[in-house]
């Protein structure tokens, strides 16, 4: 089974899905055909792994250059062979947060270790800039297993090329495909993070509009509440009122008397009412006695001397008689 890796890594065009599921249910011989200046880190390390745990035999056939991802792609076949006028090129991943640069980057460095038995610290140590090998550096290190006859390397170029004119990139581009390649990550790192940005937003506001919904029922509650808080003072003042008169009801209502309190106050302030009622009563008819006592004693010496008057009156007329 053929699979063409030509441009970039993730690039228009590349589908890792497919590229994965291919590997994963070939029953022949794998041929992986590179052209490539690099691209996303970790769908080249997703197609490593791919190849490595494939039961088939793998080949990379690496056609002017496998750079970055594509060279982590290559890393992951059992053979690997490369034209005389060929290069690879190694470097640490670029693009994403330093956290994931460094994952990353040591798992490429992993996937090196695997394929040329090289001492991870050392191949750290290469990856720090971008590391460029010739066919013949990239035989001696363990990176490629053979040097591919020129003439075979332009007749598989060929007649790839003809399909894929407009994946193949010329040196020239390479700047620019870097470039890409760092936005690339750069998106790829978006992504992860938002989906579980958004997965806990959404955690966040459905617990929040539960929150709220119980928020309008307590604020309907209390305004219920409110209402026959309302109604219900209106009557208590109303009881007042018509127990212990309007005033005094209503400036006890308002001190905030217990009704208890309040028809003891009410009955003491009768109470008092009363007793000084018949204090006044009881000075009245003080009065009243005197009163009579006096008329009494006036009408008794009146009494007294109106007979005398008579008897002298009487006198007179009997002696003028005479």
């Amino acid at each position: 089974m053929d699979i063409k890796i030509f441009g970039q890594v993730g690039g228009l065009g590349f589908d890792v899905d497919k590229i994965v599921s291919d590997i994963n249910s070939a029953e022949e011989e794998i041929n992986i055909h590179m052209m490539s200046v690099g691209g996303t880190a970790i769908y080249g390390l997703s197609i490593f792994d791919a190849l490595k745990a494939s039961k088939q035999k793998t080949n990379a056939f690496i056609y002017g250059f496998a750079y970055s991802a594509g060279s982590v792609i290559c890393a992951g076949c059992d053979y690997v062979t490369m034209s005389d006028v060929g290069s690879l090129m190694i470097h640490e991943v670029h693009g994403a947060s330093e956290e994931v640069n460094n994952f990353l980057t040591q798992r490429a460095i992993a996937a090196y270790n695997i394929k040329t038995g090289i001492a991870k610290e050392e191949l750290a140590e290469m990856m720090e800039k971008d590391f460029f090998i010739n066919a013949d550096q990239a035989l001696e290190m363990g990176f490629i297993d053979e040097k591919m006859d020129f003439k075979q390397a332009v007749a598989y170029a060929d007649l790839f090329n003809i399909e894929n004119k407009k994946e193949v990139k010329t040196m020239s581009e390479i700047d620019e495909v870097k470039a890409a390649e760092v936005a690339e990550n750069k998106a790829v790192e978006v992504a992860e993070v938002a989906q579980p940005v958004e997965e806990a937003k959404q955690e966040i506001a459905e617990p929040k509009e539960e929150l709220k919904a119980e928020a309008k029922t307590e604020e309907v509650e209390a305004v219920a509440q409110a209402e026959v808080a309302e109604v219900d003072e209106k009557a208590d003042l109303k009881k007042y009122m018509q127990c212990f008169g309007d005033a005094e009801g209503a400036k006890m209502f308002v001190e905030g008397v217990s009704f208890e309190a309040a028809q003891q106050k009410h009955i003491a302030n009768q109470n008092d009412k009363i007793e000084e009622l018949q204090a006044k009563l009881a000075e009245q008819s003080l009065i009243i006695e005197s009163s009579k006592k006096e008329i009494g004693g006036d009408a008794l010496q009146l009494g007294a001397t109106e007979p005398k008057a008579q008897a002298k009156a009487s006198f007179v007329r009997f002696a003028d008689s005479k």
